[in-house]
């Protein structure tokens, strides 16, 4: 009921108020992202990794294959089956996140989640029936201190833009993290070892994981494992976007 109502305020809001594009230099009215910034929003690069998104080196010998591997992933890979994103982590698309998760700018999470929706729907296969969609799990000291859950409210839209149910509770951070910002992957890693647990079977053949950046992939590992001791037979991320490290960091 009271995410209803805080709906239909925000709706009146838009209405007294109109949005400006939240791009810098931008201010277009009637949009937080509006259709120019969005067209002109960065693109992943061309030659990705095929499981995390990171840059692989062109000059690589793996990178010449229609599947390469960054370095990372060809030495160990990754927990999650495939990671997907529609923007790369530079500006604009860093000011929108900002607004969301820091400003509340929550309405930017409709146009987001359904340009994340988007890009994982191929990955997906032509059967959405066994496809469940997980937020990653926040804290609740870090609900409190924000004032909005960005992955609940991104995953909400990505599974209904997808026509799929969303699984709010089957991940839970049993203990919070500190900020991730700044961190090597080593670190990452370690923040959350044993810091996401699942708190019901997921007997799903696919399990969409939604977060808001992915960077060194930690996170989502750390979900990919619980998921999958939980059932699921395929786990995918997809964030909004992704941070590169220039080629096989």
């Amino acid at each position: 009921m009271a995410a209803d109502v805080r709906a239909l305020a925000e709706v009146w809001l838009d209405c007294l108020f109109p949005p400006r594009c939240l791009s810098p230099g931008c201010s277009r009215r009637g949009a937080w992202i509006c259709a120019p910034c969005l067209a002109g929003a960065p693109a992943l690069p061309k030659r990705r990794c095929a499981i995390c998104g990171d840059a692989v080196l062109a000059a690589r010998a793996d990178a010449r294959s229609a599947s390469p591997r960054c370095r990372r992933c060809l030495a160990q890979p990754p927990a999650f089956d495939l990671a997907v994103a529609p923007w790369l982590h530079a500006p604009p698309v860093t000011d929108w996140i900002h607004a969301l998760k820091y400003d509340r700018r929550r309405r930017v999470a409709d146009l987001a989640g359904q340009c994340a929706a988007a890009v994982v729907r191929p990955h997906l296969g032509p059967d959405l029936a066994r496809t469940v969609v997980v937020p990653v799990p926040t804290h609740a000291e870090r609900r409190a201190e924000r004032g909005i859950d960005v992955p609940a409210r991104l995953a909400a839209v990505v599974a209904a833009s997808l026509g799929v149910p969303v699984a709010v509770d089957a991940l839970e951070r049993v203990r919070a993290t500190p900020p991730q910002v700044g961190t090597s992957r080593a670190e990452r890693l370690a923040n959350v070892l044993g810091a996401i647990e699942a708190r019901r079977p997921v007997c799903l053949e696919h399990a969409v994981v939604v977060d808001d950046v992915l960077t060194t992939g930690a996170t989502g590992e750390a979900c990919a494992r619980a998921l999958k001791a939980a059932g699921a037979k395929r786990v995918v991320v997809v964030t909004l976007a992704r941070a590169t490290h220039g080629g096989d960091a």
